[in-house]
C-alpha cells in the first residue's frame, strides 16, 4: 500500500503571481463552485429568473463562478484584486462565445469595491474572506448581505476551523464553521439559509487537505 505523503496546507498569499505563472490553465478548473451551483439552484428554486438578473462575484479569481452566471443571462460584477485572473476571464469568456457586455470586469480588492444595496440578486464570495483582515470579515459580509435584493440569494464560503487541527498555516485567516456563518443570516432579519456544507479536498498538486465551509442564504424580507 502507498501512503500518501501529506503537507500542510499553506494558503496561497499573491493571487498576481499565481494566475500570472499558468497562463495557459486555469488554477481552479472550469467547473463552477459548489456554492455557485447551490445559489443558482435555490433561485431559480424561490422563482428567480436568471436571464435579466444582477450578480457580484467578489474574489472571483480566474471567473469561473462568473461564467457559469453569464452563461445564462446574468449581469455579473466580476471583482478580483489581480488583474491577470480578469484577463484570463475576459479571454476564456470570448473563447467560449459568452456576451462580455454581461461582465462588469473590476480590478479592485473585496474592501475597496464598490457594493450598492439592494443591486443585485445573487451575491458570490466564495473562498474570499478567509484572505482579509480578520476583525474585518463580519462587516464585509454585512456589506455584502446589503447588495441582496428580497428575493435574491447569496452565497459565503470560508476555510473550516479543522484545518488548524492539520498544521495548515491559517492563524490569520478567518474560519468558520457552516453554522457560525449562519449566524449571520437571522431569520428574524428577513433571511433563511437554505444550505449550510462542509467539506474537505484534497489538493494533488500542493499535496495537502483543505476543509472549507458555506452557507447559502435567501433574503425573503
Amino acid at each position: 500500500m502507498i501512503l500518501l505523503d501529506k503537507k500542510p496546507f499553506v494558503p496561497p498569499t499573491d493571487w498576481e503571481k499565481i494566475y500570472s505563472t499558468s497562463p495557459s490553465e486555469l488554477r481552479f478548473g472550469s467547473e463552477p463552485s459548489m456554492i455557485a451551483r447551490s445559489v443558482v439552484r435555490y433561485f431559480t428554486a424561490f422563482g428567480g429568473t436568471l436571464l435579466g438578473a444582477h450578480a457580484v462575484d467578489i474574489g472571483c479569481g480566474e471567473g469561473r463562478d462568473t461564467i457559469f452566471l453569464a452563461l445564462s443571462g446574468v449581469q455579473v460584477a466580476a471583482t478580483d484584486v489581480a488583474p491577470t485572473g480578469l484577463a484570463k476571464l475576459r479571454e476564456w469568456a470570448e473563447t467560449l462565445g459568452v456576451d462580455t457586455q454581461l461582465i462588469h470586469f473590476v480590478n479592485r480588492s473585496v474592501v475597496d469595491a464598490t457594493l450598492e444595496p439592494d443591486s443585485v440578486e445573487i451575491a458570490i464570495a466564495a473562498n474570499i474572506f478567509q484572505f482579509l483582515n480578520i476583525n474585518d470579515v463580519p462587516g464585509q459580509i454585512e456589506r455584502l448581505k446589503a447588495t441582496v435584493r428580497t428575493g435574491g440569494v447569496i452565497g459565503i464560503g470560508v476555510f473550516h476551523p479543522r484545518m488548524k487541527d492539520w498544521g495548515a498555516k491559517v492563524e490569520e485567516h478567518y474560519c468558520a464553521t457552516a453554522d457560525q456563518l449562519a449566524e449571520f443570516f437571522q431569520e428574524s432579519s428577513g433571511w433563511h439559509v437554505v444550505d449550510r456544507t462542509e467539506y474537505t479536498t484534497y489538493n494533488v498538486t500542493a499535496q495537502s487537505d483543505a476543509s472549507f465551509s458555506f452557507v447559502v442564504a435567501h433574503r425573503y424580507l
